[in-house]
């Protein structure tokens, strides 16, 4: 028979039990989700991306050794801060994954997928919206992952979303520029030339005229439109293929607006930077076309 110290020895020890439980399995506490990359993908190693949306056009991405590209449906350079998203993707953390052999796909919306982007050969279909964590279901092969729903989102970006903010390619050599009114030139001993001295140029203006084109960037780039009105045109030769690249000088209501018609896209300027490059700020009225207006395919 148990004394009365031992018994209380043993009940000590099973409340010390009893809570220590408690505290490791916490009930009515939900255990932490555990989430995993979505894809064995390392982003740096990926080389190609396409991305086939439902109304909009596909978009195909290639790494070149001068870096991101945008091969179809137009040539130029691409915007690395939204390739780097898409890249983020392959190791995006998939909070949950369940097998989709017989499911009804209908009720994820992957039967029909709002959106399909291939990094490489690993192909991830977009479905609907779970919206009680907000989280976007992704088929790949035969599994549902649920990832966060910003993904879908910046890759639903239209096409001038992922063109590159910069007017020239990043490895442009330019041999001539052509404004209105004024033309600079690189002579054979790779210096700088006014070629329409009348304006008065000084050495280190035209240095830095050219090199304000050499390293210009847009602060966004838009989908050119039929109600653009074209104000002015300018030609800048380069060195390399290509050989010429020609803007049209849109007007607009409060910025500078360069337009290239060839690839339907418009580059938008500060007026500090208009003046930088010596572009006419005269052209930046209220006779903008509507920036609502039909995009040019």
């Amino acid at each position: 028979m148990l004394n009365t110290r031992t018994a209380l020895n043993i009940a000590l020890i099973l409340v010390v039990g009893v809570l220590g439980a408690i505290i490791y399995f916490k009930p009515g506490v939900e255990a932490p989700e555990v989430s995993v990359p979505l894809t064995a993908l390392q982003p740096d190693q990926i080389r190609r991306i396409d991305i086939t949306r439902q109304d909009m056009q596909a978009v195909t991405l290639v790494k070149e050794q001068r870096g991101w590209h945008i091969q179809s449906p137009i040539n130029i350079a691409a915007n690395n801060m939204r390739i780097e998203t898409l890249l983020r993707l392959a190791q995006a953390p998939s909070h949950a994954r369940f097998a989709i052999d017989g499911l009804d796909l209908a009720a994820y919306e992957l039967d029909q997928p709002l959106m399909v982007i291939r990094l490489d050969d690993v192909e991830l279909a977009f479905g609907g919206n779970e919206s009680l964590n907000n989280r976007r279901y992704v088929r790949i092969g035969s599994v549902a992952h649920l990832i966060a729903d910003s993904f879908y989102y910046q890759a639903q970006a239209d096409l001038s979303g992922f063109v590159a903010l910069d007017l020239l390619p990043a490895d442009a050599r330019l041999q001539k520029i052509v404004l209105p009114g004024l033309t600079i030139h690189n002579d054979e001993g790779g210096q700088w030339r006014d070629a329409t001295p009348d304006k008065g140029l000084s050495a280190d203006e035209i240095n830095s005229l050219a090199a304000a084109w050499q390293r210009a960037q847009a602060i966004r780039v838009s989908r050119y439109t039929v109600q653009d009105v074209v104000a002015g045109k300018i030609a800048v030769f380069l060195k390399q293929e290509p050989q010429r690249l020609d803007f049209d000088i849109l007007k607009s209501d409060s910025e500078m607006i360069l337009g290239r018609k060839d690839i339907g896209m418009r580059y938008h300027l500060t007026e500090e930077q208009a003046g930088q490059l010596r572009l006419p700020v005269e052209h930046i009225s209220r006779h903008a076309g509507d920036s609502t207006a039909a995009i040019i395919d």
